[in-house]
């Protein structure tokens, strides 16, 4: 990251541990992934060396979770008119849309790594498939990354902050069953993405199949997350 973007992003993230905003994300997320992996997910009654009763729920979880995050990074500044002041600064639209993605990023994976301790527990009473496990984490930091590029730019689209969780909530939850590769492939100009839709994909990681296409897919989505954020930006200055 530029110095700029890195000004940014240490900004957004102490504002985020501002108060107890973020302990209340972080126990809502906890208690909604202990309650899906426990009661609706069977943990205790079904062989889970790979965590499947935790992974199967995380997109829909994290759908719920990451507007949360992520909804007040541009509204805000909208809201509080405080977005002029930011765009006479000299940072680039580069920095801002990095350093304050970025925040949202970090403080996401926070709050998934608090999930850790139920490997450790788990281990002690079954041969976990740790292989399996590190592909169903990394599917986890690969949504949380395209959702957090999504939900910024629809932060940048609205002053209103349930607005921008119901647009937020609503805008992922149907690109998570929604085919985009033929989207991704328009707009960066790539003949070839694996087929399938959002959820597709991350299950192809979660039982164990890590590919190259599934990973770019993810990236790219977030790529384009950060264009529309971009040029939602820019827009305010016209």
């Amino acid at each position: 990251m530029t110095s700029l973007t890195t000004i940014v992003f240490k900004k957004e993230l102490q504002d985020y541990f501002k108060g107890l905003m973020s302990c209340f994300i972080f126990a809502v997320y906890v208690g909604i992934t202990l309650i899906t992996t426990f009661y609706f997910g069977s943990f205790l009654d079904t062989n889970n060396t790979s965590l499947e009763s935790f992974f199967r729920f995380q997109p829909e979880i994290l759908a719920m979770i990451i507007p949360a995050v992520c909804m007040h990074l541009w509204t805000d500044e909208y809201r509080l008119g405080t977005i002029e002041f930011i765009m006479s600064q000299p940072v680039s639209y580069t920095s801002l849309v990095t350093g304050k993605f970025f925040a949202a990023f970090v403080f996401s994976l926070l709050m998934l790594f608090l999930t850790l301790p139920l490997v450790f527990f788990s281990s002690f009473y079954l041969d976990m498939d740790g292989g399996r496990i590190a592909s169903g984490y990394l599917g986890c930091v690969l949504v949380v990354l395209s959702f957090c590029g999504i939900c910024c730019a629809v932060s940048a689209l609205s002053s209103r902050p349930i607005v921008t969780y119901l647009m937020s909530f609503f805008t992922i939850w149907g690109l998570m069953y929604f085919n985009l590769t033929p989207i991704l492939q328009k707009a960066f100009g790539l003949q070839y993405l694996p087929s399938g839709s959002f959820m597709q994909q991350y299950i192809n990681f979660i039982s164990g199949q890590i590919n190259i296409g599934s990973v770019l897919y993810f990236v790219l989505l977030t790529l384009l997350g950060l264009w529309i954020n971009t040029e939602a930006l820019k827009a305010q200055r016209v």
